[in-house]
């Protein structure tokens, strides 16, 4: 203890690094004077010793980061599956088997094909595969 400013208050600072948490028992001893007329004056204190509290700041940001980097993930999936879908469409869009027939050509609905059968009329711009699959069925026999 030191008496730096002489007003006669000693202070001291004692640097202590508890290993476990408890109430450990602080006991200051001061002792005024040499010998029997020596004035001895005692302090004891108990201290508690805490876990710091983990306020979760840390884990709070990882997930916050891991949410954000996991949402933009999700959003450039689906716009990457979204133009996917476009190029496909496109794609079978182009093919002639899916376009309208030209009016010069012969309405299906009410025809009787080589079989005597009567095919039924289709909607626009749907593909009538029944003559390709009795040409390759009279084919194979």
């Amino acid at each position: 203890l030191s008496d730096e400013d002489g007003d006669g208050v000693w202070e001291g600072v004692v640097e202590w690094r508890p290993e476990s948490t408890g109430r450990p028992l602080l006991k200051v001893i001061a002792r005024d004077g040499v010998g029997d007329n020596a004035n001895i004056d005692i302090l004891s204190r108990n201290l508690v010793v805490e876990a710091a509290e983990d306020d979760g700041r840390v884990l709070l940001l990882g997930l916050a980061a891991g949410g954000v980097l996991g949402g933009g993930l999700l959003v450039a999936w689906m716009v990457q599956r979204r133009r996917r879908a476009a190029e496909e469409l496109d794609l079978l869009t182009s093919w002639n088997a899916f376009k309208a027939q030209p009016a010069s050509e012969p309405s299906v609905a009410g025809s009787m094909p080589e079989s005597g059968k009567v095919v039924p009329s289709l909607e626009e711009n749907i593909m009538d595969g029944t003559h390709e699959v009795q040409a390759e069925l009279d084919e194979l026999l």
